[in-house]
C-alpha cells in the first residue's frame, strides 16, 4: 500500500510517472549505444549489454512488483556508478552486467505492474503511454550527446553514462507513494488491501461501488482456480492452453528483435551512414529528428492500438515494415551504385515511414502484449522468460548487425524483409486479440472457461448486476465489504 492514499487521478499519475521513470533504462541504454557508437572515444569503451533473466519471474512473484522495480532501479544506479568511474575494461563490463540485469527487471516488472494496477477499460492506453517514455528518453539522450560532442576528455562519454541513473533515481523516490498490484495482493491473501486499492483507483474511492464488488470477485475466483491448477515452471508449457500463451509471449519478444524495429533503435546511426550521410554532426541532427518523430508517432500508436486492437496493429505494422525494408534495400543499393544523393535522401524518408509502422505496433506491444496474454500464475515467470529470450537475440544483434550492415549492406534489409514475411504469417495464424477484456477474461480465449459469474466489463459497459463477493476458504472475505467501506481518500481528485 502507498504511504499516502491519494485520490484516483493523483494515484494513477504517480503510478504512470513511476513506471515511465523506471522503464526509461530500456531507451536510455539503447540510445546511448546508438549515439555513442559514432563517438570514437566511446567506441574504445563500449563493452555491450549483458542480459540475464528467467529466474527473475519467480522472484517477482514472491516479493511483489513494487520491490522488484525498486531493486531494478537500484541496480541501474550501481551499474552507472561502476561504468562512469571505470578505469579498466573489467569494471566497465561489470557495470554493463548490472545494467543488463536491471533492464530485464524493468522490462518484466514494470509492464506487468502497470497492467495489473490500471482500470480495465484504460489498461492498454496507460500501459502504452508508459512505453512512450522510451522514445522521449531517447530525445533527451540525443541532446546530451550533442552537448558533449566536442568535449575533449573522457567525461564526454562518462557524462552520458551518468545521466542513465536519472530516471531510475526519480522512480525510486516515487515508489513509496504508489500502490502494489491488487492481483499480487490477492495471491498473497491480502484481499482487503486489494479491495481498497480497486475502490480508490477504479471506483473513485467508493468502496460500495458495484465495480469494486465485481472486479474483486472476478480476480479472487480466477486466482483460486489458478492456484488449484499449478503455478510451477512446468505450467508455462503445460497443459496446451498454457503452452499456447507462452509461445505467443515468447514469439512476441523474439519477433520484436527479428522484425527490425529494435535494430533501427540501436543502430540508427549506422543506417544513416549506409544511406550516404557520413558527417557526424549531420548524423546527430538527423538522428534527433527521427527520434522526435518516433516519439510523436508512438503517441499516435497508443491511441490507435487502443482503438483497433493488438492483433490488427501487429499485422498492419509488420506489413508496413516489410514494404519499407524492401524499398530501403532498393534505394540504398541504387545510392551506393550510382552515388546519387537523391537515393540516400529517399532511404532516409523510408526510415521515417519505417519508424511510423514500428512505433505504432512492435515498440509498444512487445512490452504490453505478453503480460495480457499470460495468466497470473504464468505472468511473472512467463514475461521474464520471454524477455530473456528477446534480450538473448538482442545480444546477438548488438554485435552482428553492424557487421552485416557493413559487409552486405542493402542485402541485410532484403533478408530482414524475408524473415518478416514469415513473421506476418505466424501472427495471422497464431496471435489472439485481447481488446475489451479484463486480464481474467482472457482465459476464455485460451481455455474456454469462465471463472466468475460476471465480469467488471459488464458493469463498465452499463449492465446492472448484483454479485456477492466470494467468501473463499474459511469465510476469508466475510465482512470484507464493510471493512472496505472505511476506505479514505485524502486527496480531492476523486
Amino acid at each position: 500500500m502507498a504511504l499516502i492514499k491519494f485520490g484516483p487521478r493523483t494515484s494513477m499519475v504517480l503510478a504512470f510517472l513511476t513506471a515511465s521513470f523506471s522503464i526509461a533504462i530500456l531507451s536510455y541504454d539503447a540510445s546511448m549505444v546508438n549515439n555513442l557508437n559514432i563517438n570514437a572515444k566511446y567506441l574504445e569503451r563500449n563493452a555491450g549489454a549483458v542480459v540475464t533473466g528467467p529466474f527473475l519471474g519467480a522472484w517477482i512473484d514472491k516479493w511483489g512488483r513494487i520491490k522488484s522495480i525498486a531493486c531494478g532501479n537500484l541496480l541501474v544506479i550501481l551499474g552507472v556508478i561502476l561504468q562512469a568511474s571505470a578505469e579498466s575494461w573489467a569494471q566497465f563490463i561489470v557495470g554493463r552486467f548490472f545494467i543488463g540485469v536491471a533492464t530485464t527487471v524493468a522490462a518484466t516488472a514494470v509492464p506487468m505492474w502497470i497492467a495489473e494496477l490500471s482500470p480495465p477499460k484504460t489498461r492498454q492506453l496507460i500501459s502504452g503511454l508508459v512505453m512512450c517514455a522510451v522514445p522521449f528518453t531517447a530525445i533527451l539522450v540525443c541532446f546530451i550527446v550533442m552537448g558533449i560532442y566536442d568535449a575533449g576528455s573522457d567525461w564526454a562519454w562518462r557524462g552520458a553514462v551518468l545521466g542513465e541513473a536519472t530516471g531510475p533515481l526519480l522512480g525510486l523516490c516515487l515508489l513509496p507513494f504508489v500502490d502494489e498490484s491488487p492481483r499480487w495482493l490477492v495471491s498473497k491473501g491480502q484481499r482487503e488491501k486489494a479491495g481498497e486499492i480497486i475502490a480508490r483507483l477504479h471506483a473513485r474511492g467508493n468502496a460500495q461501488s458495484e465495480i469494486v464488488e465485481v472486479e474483486l470477485k472476478e480476480i479472487i475466483d480466477t486466482l483460486e482456480y489458478e492456484s488449484s491448477h499449478g503455478g510451477t515452471w512446468k505450467d508455462l508449457i503445460s497443459p496446451a492452453p498454457n503452452r499456447r500463451r507462452f509461445i505467443i509471449a515468447a514469439l512476441t519478444n523474439t519477433f520484436y528483435q527479428i522484425v527490425g524495429a529494435n535494430m533501427i533503435l540501436y543502430f540508427l546511426s549506422f543506417v544513416i551512414f549506409s544511406a550516404g550521410v557520413t558527417d557526424i554532426w549531420n548524423t546527430l541532427l538527423i538522428n534527433m529528428g527521427l527520434i522526435i518523430w518516433q516519439f510523436l508517432v508512438s503517441l499516435f500508436g497508443v491511441f490507435s492500438i487502443h482503438r483497433l486492437g493488438r492483433r490488427p496493429s501487429l499485422i498492419t505494422g509488420t506489413a508496413g515494415i516489410i514494404v519499407c525494408l524492401v524499398l530501403m534495400s532498393i534505394l540504398v543499393e541504387r545510392g551506393q551504385t550510382t552515388g546519387d544523393i537523391r537515393f540516400g535522401i529517399g532511404a532516409l524518408v523510408i526510415v521515417g515511414v519505417f519508424i511510423f509502422f514500428a512505433s505504432t505496433s512492435w515498440m509498444i506491444l512487445a512490452y504490453t502484449y505478453p503480460p495480457e496474454i499470460l495468466k497470473f500464475s504464468q505472468r511473472g515467470k512467463g514475461v521474464a522468460a520471454s524477455q530473456a529470450i528477446g534480450f538473448a537475440i538482442s545480444f546477438i544483434n548488438l554485435y552482428t548487425s553492424p557487421i552485416a550492415l557493413e559487409k552486405i549492406q542493402w542485402k541485410y534489409y532484403a533478408i530482414t524483409a524475408g524473415w518478416d514475411t514469415v513473421i506476418l504469417i505466424v501472427i495471422i495464424a497464431l496471435f489472439k486479440e485481447t481488446k475489451g477484456k479484463t486480464l481474467e477474461q482472457i482465459d476464455e480465449i485460451f481455455e474456454h472457461v469462465t471463472h466468475s459469474d460476471h465480469s467488471v466489463m459488464e458493469v463498465l459497459n452499463g449492465h446492472t448486476i448484483s454479485p456477492q463477493v466470494s467468501a473463499g476458504q474459511d469465510g476469508k472475505d466475510q465482512g470484507l465489504k464493510s471493512k472496505m467501506g472505511q476506505v479514505s481518500v485524502t486527496a480531492t481528485d476523486a
